[in-house]
């Protein structure tokens, strides 16, 4: 932490003072602004200066053992902030939350800078503890959580989502100074691979409110090609490795398509379509798209917004992800599904309603699983758009 109290009330701010200024004020008594515990202030070689709880201590607002680059990144921030004359407070205490951002802009936007594990139970309720109290808030990665090769459970924790930018999300580069988004974040369904598209902002390059306000002012006309028919041969290898395998995740989605009284092998492929995995769950969404057909072929005619509400009313029993589904993920979902159903002219949609045009077999044998892949060369690619339509 790098804000204490003294004896008499003072707040002091560190990033205020100088390595030797510094030193001089460890003669004087601190205190925690959150729990009032006494502080030990801290100036050694390695990690910059800052105040730790004197005992361990049940702070609700601290936690020990705050890495360097946690401490560089709130400086980071705080230094943006004065460069772009920002009202900014560092690890500002907001006593109705009871919680404390790493620093608040303008007395609503809280900044968190993450670089160690959060549970999603905490994190979800220090999100909502914040928007039910009328702030934005704002969650920037560390170097540890940087996005490679793949999106991990913590990940999934910290997306964003828009029509503008797709899904998204922020990164903190304390080594290079400077703001990271990345957005239009894909994965493909049962495959490792994740696309995305990415931005970069400098500290004293460029404003940080402009920065942090990019995902609702964004004006993007992207595009990104997938090639159907390869990447179904390739989900199907993968699928058969992991069955061969008894891969626990792949194990539990053919449990679940034996209810609805097909499996991996004889599942048509069109449900393998579109190859994104529009929620980034941990589960293809093979399920629900069947679920979906199912009600579809019930109805024959349907309209699109009774569609959408059976299967949110239906959505805790439908598997996808750990994480809670919001209403616009399933609206992106379903708009995604339904436009392949289009596209293979199974369906029609005029003015709002969803019409069948022809029967779909949830269970295909071989030789029409060929006649479909033909169709599927012809129809060869799948085109993921920035803006969004939902």
């Amino acid at each position: 932490m790098l804000v204490g109290k003294t004896a008499d009330g003072l707040v002091i701010n560190l990033l205020n003072y100088s390595k030797d200024e510094v030193e001089r004020l460890r003669k004087k008594l601190f205190f925690c602004p959150s729990c009032g515990s006494s502080l030990i202030l801290k100036n050694g070689a390695v990690i910059r200066a800052h105040f730790a709880h004197k005992n361990s201590t049940e702070c609700s607002s601290f936690s020990e053992g705050e890495t360097e680059e946690h401490l560089l990144g709130k400086s980071l921030i705080a230094s943006w902030c004065e460069s772009d004359g920002i009202a900014y407070e560092l690890e500002a205490y907001l006593p109705e939350l009871q919680q404390r951002p790493d620093v608040l802009l303008e007395g609503k936007y809280a900044i968190e800078f993450q670089c160690s594990f959060l549970s999603a139970k905490r994190m979800e309720e220090r999100t909502n503890n914040y928007l039910q109290h009328g702030y934005q808030v704002i969650w920037l990665l560390g170097r540890r959580f940087f996005m490679k090769e793949k999106i991990t459970n913590v990940h999934r924790l910290f997306l964003n989502r828009n029509t503008k930018l797709g899904v998204y999300l922020w990164e903190l580069d304390v080594d290079q100074s400077g703001i990271r988004l990345l957005y239009h974040i894909e994965q493909l369904s049962f495959l490792p691979e994740v696309f995305y598209s990415q931005k970069y902002w400098q500290k004293e390059q460029d404003s940080l409110l402009a920065v942090l306000a990019y995902p609702e002012r964004a004006k993007l006309f992207l595009q990104r090609r997938y090639d159907l028919l390869p990447l179904y041969q390739k989900q199907r290898q993968v699928i058969q490795k992991n069955l061969a395998a008894k891969t626990p995740s792949f194990l539990k989605e053919q449990e679940q398509l034996y209810l609805l009284g097909t499996n991996f092998s004889v599942l048509h492929p069109i449900f393998f379509l579109p190859p994104v995995n529009c929620s980034l769950g941990d589960l293809s969404g093979l399920y629900w798209r069947v679920k979906c057909w199912c009600h579809l072929a019930d109805s024959r005619t349907i309209g699109y917004k009774h569609l959408l509400n059976q299967l949110l009313t239906e959505k805790n029993r439908i598997p996808i992800t750990s994480r809670p589904i919001e209403q616009e993920e399933w609206q992106e979902m379903l708009y995604s599904w339904l436009n392949i159903l289009v596209k293979f002219n199974y369906i029609s949609v005029e003015k709002g309603h969803i019409h069948c045009l022809k029967m779909l077999a949830i269970v295909i044998d071989e030789p029409s699983r060929e006649v479909f892949l033909e169709k599927m060369m012809r129809n060869k690619t799948y085109i993921s758009r920035l803006p969004k339509q939902i």
